[in-house]
């Protein structure tokens, strides 16, 4: 069988980037970077920076598109999955044992082998988290439902998004649930922080990854 993509060296994968308006100023630097994390993995992040040129083509890169600054967002979405995996971590950890000994009363001892108590939206994030996908401007095929009367504190920070029926997919709910979670498990947690340092650092568009424009007047930011 015949592949309409055969394999290409790092060389030829920097001169199709180069060809393609994408700057690199460290051609060897770059080339390394290829190597170790791979061009179609690499493809991800650079997608935002493509538009369609005259001819058509829509693999043409926007007028001062660096291979830095994707570099930047996928060092920023590397850190971002494992700040989202600390928090689901400690609230799984902190959930399993609270819920315990209620499922138990509530549905038996094995009430844990029904599936249809539990909701696939965390193990869906710590999935991605785990097997290193795009996670920072990635429209996710599993939702949670959004509570729509209680906690009363949080839903003002939640997006609804234009449908009722459909929750937004990107990933800004679930990021306002994670620091609600934290602040219920410990109250002193920097997991907020960190994110808003992350976010500072790497001077990302909170946009594409579904935060409102006003989400910093919002009470969970705020905290």
């Amino acid at each position: 069988m015949r592949y309409a993509k055969p394999h290409t060296s790092l060389q030829k994968q920097i001169e199709l980037l180069t060809n393609r308006a994408m700057v690199i100023a460290d051609s060897a630097s770059a080339l390394n970077d290829l190597s170790h994390i791979g061009y179609y993995r690499l493809r991800g992040y650079w997608i935002p920076f493509e538009t369609t040129d005259a001819t058509g083509s829509d693999h043409r890169f926007l007028a001062g598109t660096t291979f830095e600054q994707v570099l930047n967002l996928y060092t920023f979405d590397r850190a971002l999955r494992l700040l989202v995996n600390d928090a689901i971590k400690r609230i799984e950890i902190s959930v399993r044992n609270q819920w315990v000994d209620v499922l138990a009363d509530a549905h038996g001892p094995h009430a844990y082998l029904d599936s249809s108590l539990f909701s696939s939206h965390r193990q869906y994030g710590r999935s991605l988290c785990a097997h290193h996908a795009r996670l920072w401007n990635r429209e996710v095929t599993v939702t949670m439902q959004l509570p729509r009367t209680k906690p009363a504190s949080l839903i003002p920070s939640l997006d609804p998004g234009p449908d009722a029926n459909q929750a937004p997919r990107r990933i800004y709910n679930t990021l306002v649930m994670l620091a609600y979670f934290m602040d219920c498990i410990n109250p002193g947690h920097d997991w907020r922080e960190r994110l808003f340092a992350l976010l500072e650092r790497h001077q990302v568009d909170v946009r594409q990854m579904g935060f409102p424009e006003d989400y910093t007047e919002r009470a969970i930011w705020r905290s």
